[in-house]
């Protein structure tokens, strides 16, 4: 995974906006944050992933809105996303609107991913942040799912309605709440953040703007995105690969050599290059989730073993005391966040 990952002030100034909309300053919070004001002025300006996710739980903190992240959402327009949502409203179909913010969001967004992945009659559209000591990131999972949804709704309209949305973090508030801002169930402490809908939804095709900008939005933001990559060394890249489903499934480095198009022997030749190896990049990779899910969530220890790869709740005990000096039901007494009590 990049190891500093960053995100466009482009998507940053629309929560700074609401901020305003509600009454209050957004300057006090920036500057505790160390996020440079005159960036915000800049479109081609960046500022660090875990700084935008730390302003948005701290957003919602100062508002005394718990679910501030999922109201802004809901409030998303297209330049509110600069080039991404003009791409999503001028797309063909829904399909190559979802498949554009999928292969397109590092252009504006790195360290997150987006799969839009086929199950059965259905899709499910996963979005999630790929380092997990980026935490607590409540806030921002809401965001990006509730703005997707609305973006949908607007494309397709009376024609999509989802059948569920899913959370990696723990419920706060009610279910009531949830269920009648998604109008669909609505699950947590799951893999991934979702929405999962009918596979029939994504021939549906009615966008907002002449599709043939398209191509010429995407390839501007190609150029982004390649010039990023340069950058990017290979092992960055592999973690970048393997998101927590991943974990939970137990991938193997046959399946991301497979991926990437190359023998397994050949991967793990580049990665020794660089001083590391895969089972070190899984290892760290299933102790970063582990971090998370102890500290964030209320889900029992045996389950977080099981959805990071391990077949059994010793071997991961063993695993994580080795790394972290304590036992992971130590580390959760040290560190859970007391909000999961809210």
């Amino acid at each position: 995974m990049i190891a500093h990952p960053m995100i466009s002030t482009q998507i940053l100034l629309p929560i700074v906006e609401r901020l305003r909309i509600v009454g209050l300053r957004a300057a006090p919070l920036l500057e505790k944050l160390e996020i440079d004001r005159n960036s915000l002025e800049n479109v081609n300006d960046v500022v660090a992933l875990k700084q935008y996710v730390a302003f948005f739980e701290a957003a919602a903190k100062l508002t005394k809105k718990p679910h501030f992240g999922l109201e802004s959402g809901q409030a998303i327009i297209a330049e509110n996303l600069g080039p991404l949502g003009f791409l999503f409203d001028c797309a063909p179909t829904l399909e190559e609107a979802l498949q554009g913010l999928a292969s397109y969001l590092a252009a504006l967004q790195e360290g997150t991913k987006i799969v839009l992945t086929p199950d059965g009659d259905n899709v499910r559209y996963e979005y999630q942040i790929l380092d997990n000591k980026i935490a607590p990131r409540r806030q921002d999972s809401e965001y990006s799912i509730a703005a997707t949804l609305t973006m949908m709704k607007r494309y397709a309209g009376r024609f999509f309605k989802p059948l569920e949305v899913c959370f990696e973090h723990e419920r706060v508030g009610s279910h009531s709440f949830y269920e009648h801002h998604f109008g669909c169930y609505v699950f947590f402490g799951q893999a991934s953040n979702c929405i999962v809908f009918e596979k029939e939804a994504l021939s549906l095709g009615a966008p907002n703007m002449s599709n043939k900008l398209y191509p010429i939005i995407a390839s501007h933001l190609q150029n982004i995105i390649s010039s990023k990559n340069n950058s990017l060394n290979f092992s960055d890249h592999i973690s970048s690969l393997i998101t927590n489903e991943m974990l939970e499934n137990r991938v193997s480095m046959g399946a991301i050599a497979q991926k990437l198009d190359m023998s397994e022997s050949t991967l793990s030749r580049r990665l020794k290059s660089e001083n590391t190896s895969f089972q070190d990049i899984i290892a760290n990779k299933r102790m970063g989730a582990a971090k998370r899910l102890l500290q964030h969530t209320d889900i029992p220890i045996s389950q977080i073993a099981l959805r990071i790869g391990y077949s059994e709740n010793a071997s991961f005990s063993r695993a994580f005391k080795s790394k972290m000096d304590v036992t992971p039901d130590q580390y959760r007494r040290s560190r859970q966040d007391p909000t999961l009590k809210t």
